[in-house]
């Protein structure tokens, strides 16, 4: 009799458990979160992430439009820029998997901040491939036409330098 009641309460115990980690938020597959939101007059940009069984995947949005996906444990937001001269917005974002020997990629994402007519005028320009030399610190320096980032000596043993132009993302010369 005593046996049946430790299994009993054996059983109960570990289905509560069961349950409560069920229940907890980062581990129902398929959910939606937002890790990044950027609103302004015209435009919203939003990073989502969900969590599936297989990895946490991020889809990219520009006014409720999907523009990307990025498959990394890890995303984040870095630095928003504008570049009036071209009346846009550049967001880069942080791309990690997770492990020491890398601790961060960047991905660079820019658009038109739009006209009179918010969905009308808003249009994606690029959404680049990751870049750097996974520096946990790189600089950003940016003017009205340009996004200059500078990544110093780090556990790749060379610096890089990269250079947004309105249109393209360039990989330039480091100064020493």
């Amino acid at each position: 009799m005593k046996t049946k009641r430790l299994k009993t309460k054996f059983a109960i115990t570990i289905f509560m458990f069961l349950v409560a980690f069920a229940l907890t938020p980062n581990t129902v597959c398929g959910q939606n979160k937002t890790v990044v939101s950027l609103r302004e007059n015209l435009f919203s940009f939003q990073v989502n992430r969900d969590d599936m069984p297989e990895g946490a995947r991020y889809k990219l949005f520009l006014n409720k439009r999907q523009i990307g996906t990025i498959n990394e444990p890890f995303v984040d937001l870095v630095n928003s820029f504008d570049l009036s001269a071209f009346n846009q917005k550049v967001v880069i974002l942080s791309v990690a998997n997770g492990g020491n020997a890398c601790p961060q990629k960047l991905v660079l994402i820019s658009f038109s901040k739009g006209g009179l007519i918010q969905d009308k005028d808003v249009r994606l320009i690029l959404v680049s491939p990751q870049f750097g030399n996974c520096h946990e610190d790189p600089s950003f320096t940016a003017n009205s036409q340009s996004v200059k980032i500078n990544f110093p000596w780090g556990k790749n043993p060379v610096a890089e330098s990269w250079l947004y132009n309105g249109s393209k993302l360039i990989r330039t010369k480091p100064r020493r």
